[in-house]
């Protein structure tokens, strides 16, 4: 957990989030991935790179209630 901190999103801003950022090694590369997750909202950003330094991003464009 790197710590609190406030995101902007498509979706809403000044969210408050926890951050949390992980590293993977291998023998062929790196792997990083960073989490912004908020209590009310869950996930809201995910950032993924490999060991090629591609990125994925996922990012909390809206919410939807079912019932």
């Amino acid at each position: 957990m790197t710590g609190q901190e406030t995101l902007t999103t498509p979706y809403k801003s000044r969210i408050p989030v926890w951050r949390v950022d992980a590293v993977t090694e291998a023998s062929f590369g790196k792997s990083n991935v960073t989490y912004w997750f908020n209590p009310e909202l869950g996930f809201v950003k995910i950032m993924y790179q490999n060991y090629l330094k591609q990125k994925l991003t996922f990012e909390l464009i809206g919410m939807k209630q079912y019932q």
